[in-house]
């Protein structure tokens, strides 16, 4: 009876140690997945970043030029408004000078 308390005793002893060890060897590998999946998540934000970019570049391309086309026509329009103007001002002047050369 004595010796079967003894390795009862021993055997809650090993599988108390072999318990503590395969749960820490679990705990070892939990953290090293969790480590690489953070050096994962670094990766994959590190190259979102790198792939954003040089669309960023791109759009902020295509927003000025938006702006400079819009610019471009709102200077045509003021250049053919003036155009127009400064015909209207000839003929206005020609038909004056012809009034006071009639008058004349």
């Amino acid at each position: 009876e004595r010796q079967r308390d003894e390795a009862v005793e021993k055997w809650s002893v090993v599988s108390s140690e072999l318990a503590d060890a395969a749960l820490s060897e679990e705990l070892r590998r939990e953290k090293e997945e969790a480590q690489r999946l953070a050096e994962l998540e670094q990766q994959t934000a590190r190259s979102a970043a790198e792939l954003a970019a040089p669309w960023g570049a791109e759009a902020q391309l295509r927003v000025a030029h938006q702006h400079a086309v819009e610019k471009y026509k709102d200077v045509h329009v003021s250049a053919n408004k003036l155009a127009k103007a400064a015909a209207l001002l000839k003929r206005l002047h020609h038909e004056r000078v012809v009034q006071s050369m009639e008058l004349l």
